[in-house]
């Protein structure tokens, strides 16, 4: 099939300022030829937190498509679960949403799906710093 093969090649050589060409072209990917939208996240896999919100969140959408299958085991997985962690950083509101609802879906240990609060002065270390959420031994406010 030349479709999946041809944008997996534009979307490699590609040096489109377009950013919602390449989200089309991934969306696109993930609907013709899944195996190789992971593929071509693998290869982006390091500058997914840099990239623009329409192209986090179609890689969120690939995440939680091919975590619901039997390819998203394993090492893959682990890949997976960091990735969403580093985009619950993001400074968008709906890619933190995303992620956060994702990651309750990839993993039921609650050390890795409770968030870790926020200091006033910003990180407080660790991944998943400044997921916004509150710590359970703060008071609650009062109105």
């Amino acid at each position: 099939m030349p479709g999946p093969r041809l944008t997996v090649a534009v979307l490699i050589a590609s040096q489109e300022s377009d950013t919602t060409s390449l989200r089309n072209a991934f969306v696109m990917l993930q609907a013709t030829a899944p195996q190789r939208a992971v593929d071509y996240f693998l290869t982006i896999y390091d500058q997914v937190p840099q990239l623009d919100e329409m192209m986090q969140l179609a890689v969120i959408e690939l995440i939680r498509k091919e975590s619901k299958s039997a390819a998203g085991e394993g090492a893959l997985k682990a890949r997976y679960i960091k990735c969403i962690f580093e985009l619950l950083n993001s400074g968008s509101h709906s890619v933190k949403y995303e992620a956060a609802t994702t990651l309750t879906t990839l993993t039921q240990n609650p050390a890795a799906v409770k968030g870790k609060p926020t200091s006033p002065r910003g990180s407080s270390g660790g991944m998943g710093a400044n997921w916004g959420f509150h710590s359970t031994t703060q008071p609650p406010l009062r109105a």
